[in-house]
């Protein structure tokens, strides 16, 4: 799961990639358990035209542990959940 640099030092990872050329960015909210796609987010802020953003669904967590969950319904969920995150940034 999300471990790693700090924040800064992973936005700033992001920063250099998309300079030099990286234009997808694959991330998940399973990562760190939302805290990827906050920091990818983050990172993307005045940049977001400048790359294409993938991003998984089914996987879902309960007491900090990931289980898949293919559900229409948790499908849907997450779908809605991501436009809605994508909508602030």
């Amino acid at each position: 799961m999300w471990g790693g640099p700090d924040d800064e030092n992973a936005i700033r990872a992001i920063h250099h990639a998309i300079d030099e050329g990286v234009n997808l960015i694959d991330t998940a909210p399973v990562y760190g358990f939302g805290h990827s796609e906050d920091v990818v987010g983050r990172a993307l802020e005045g940049r977001r035209n400048k790359v294409a953003v993938a991003t998984k669904i089914d996987l879902n967590w309960t007491d900090e542990k990931p289980f898949r969950d293919s559900t229409p319904a948790g499908i849907r969920k997450e779908v809605e959940d991501r436009c809605a995150a994508s909508a602030r940034t």
